[in-house]
This record gives C-alpha cells, structure tokens and sequence, in this order.
C-alpha cells in the first residue's frame, strides 16, 4: 500500500485536517459560523474541533469491535463534554455552532468500509477502472444557490460586509446553515449526535480496488478541469502536492471567481490518496 497525504491553506490557521493510522484514514472540512461568536478562548473554534477530532479518531478509528458510527457518536459527546466548560454547545444557535464534513476510510479484514457525512468525498478506483464516489451533495447545492447570486452581481466587491460576503450573500447562507441537520437541508458532523446516522456508509472488497481518494470540497474543485478517472491519472502520474500547486494556480488565475465559480478565492484543500 502506498500513501500520499498532503494539506493546504492561505490562511493563519487550517480549519481542514487529515489523518491516518495503520489501517484508517480520514479527512475533515470544519466549517466556522456564520456569527461573530466564539465558544474557545484562542478565537478559532474550527482549528480547535477539528484539531480535538483529529486526536480523537487517531486513538479510536483502529477499534474493530465498534463501527464507525459508534465511534464518532461517542466522539461527540466527549467533545461536547469538554466544550462544557466554554458553553452549552447544545444551546447554541445553528449560527454559532461550527461544524466539519468527515470522510472516513478504514480497512477492516478483506474489506474497505467507507463513512461520509458532508460534502466531503471518499472516491475510488476499480480494477475495472469504474470510479465510485461517496458524498452528500446537499450541502453543494445550497451553495449553489449563494455562488449564483455572486456570480450576477458585478458590484459585490464594493459591498462585502462579513467573511468575504454581501450582506444578500450572507442572509442566504444563513438561512441554509439554519437548515443544517434537518430533514430536507443537509447533514454534518457537529454537536449534535443524532446527526451521524445520516452519513452515508458503504462497504467494498479490497480485492476489488485500485486505489482510494479522500478529499475535502477544496482539493475537489480539480474536477471543474479534470473527470473523475482522469484525476485518479493525475494522481498516480504526479502525486497529491503537485495537483495542490496546480490547484493554487487554477485559483490565482482567476481570482474574480468567473472561470471557477467558487464561494471563496482560496479555499483550504485536503487529500489523501491511498494505492493498493
């Protein structure tokens, strides 16, 4: 088995991580809140929770007596625990809470078992060469609809108000991120524990892959250049950190966000690439 893992961001902290052990693998997408509201005394809740599920699935994942959704069930409320001492997380507004996609993969006997709760995305190539992708693409087309309203407006730059929004921008994605963990809007993993029964699980045989991809929504804007095979090419061809480099390019040539529709310039960017 041969691993490549690389992470990359243009900000002071990375609110995306990674992680592995002997026989799991895992890549998390915090997403911060939609308010000025911090719940931790170093004034980046993401850093913080996605730092805490980082140590936390390292000391965990490997357990084979307990699924996947188990452990991060019982994650939760070990995490909400310790937050005690910061605030009731449980109390605070779906504006205030921050939140993370998960993409897990983990080698149990013959075969690969697959979680994924978010817009996160766990990908893999068969020996058939047929390319199969788990993710949720609830939380994409929500995003949609914010991307569309910055695309038609010409002006927005001179009316950025929060995090690199309008204030049209902003109130809209903070009626979507109202709708987070609930019937009909989309599902993450955060504070609330019955969240995870709506991540999407699946199991194949070892035997039957060439290779894994996990990535964050960042990495994942390669796909507006490359299809899904040809990526798991490039992948084999180059190595995950020059597709990153690559992927800063894509970014830097177009920072007015019109070739590359995006929500935001720069995005952090996450993979690990997994061959058999």
């Amino acid at each position: 088995m041969k691993l490549d893992c690389q992470t990359n961001t243009y900000k002071a902290k990375n609110e995306d991580s990674y992680g592995h052990t002997k026989g799991s693998f895992w890549v998390c997408d915090g997403a911060s809140s939609l308010s000025k509201k911090n719940v931790m005394p170093d004034d980046n809740d993401v850093a913080y929770i996605v730092s805490w599920w980082n140590s936390y699935l390292a000391d965990h994942l490997d357990n084979l007596d307990k699924t996947i959704q188990q452990i991060l069930v019982t994650g939760v409320r070990a995490l909400n625990d310790e937050l005690a001492q910061f605030a009731d997380v449980t109390a605070l507004s779906k504006l205030d809470r921050t939140s993370l996609g998960i993409a897990i993969a983990r080698i149990n006997k013959d075969k690969l078992e697959c979680f994924v709760l978010g817009d996160v995305e766990v990908n893999l190539l068969n020996t058939d060469s047929t390319v199969e992708s788990i993710t949720d693409r609830s939380i994409q087309e929500l995003d949609q609809q914010v991307i569309s309203l910055m695309a038609n407006n010409s002006q927005r730059q001179n009316e950025i108000v929060f995090k690199g929004f309008t204030k049209v921008e902003l109130e809209l994605l903070r009626v979507n991120r109202m709708k987070m963990n609930t019937p009909g809007g989309y599902y993450i993993l955060e504070h609330d524990e019955q969240a995870i029964e709506k991540g999407i699980y699946q199991e194949y045989y070892l035997n039957n892959i060439d290779s894994v991809l996990l990535m964050t929504d960042g990495f994942a804007m390669l796909r507006k250049k490359y299809s899904k095979i040809a990526l798991f090419k490039e992948l084999q061809q180059r190595g995950v950190k020059s597709l990153l480099a690559e992927l800063r390019k894509l970014e830097d040539s177009d920072l007015e966000m019109k070739k590359y529709q995006r929500l935001k310039k720069h995005d952090d960017a996450t993979a690990i690439f997994i061959q058999f």
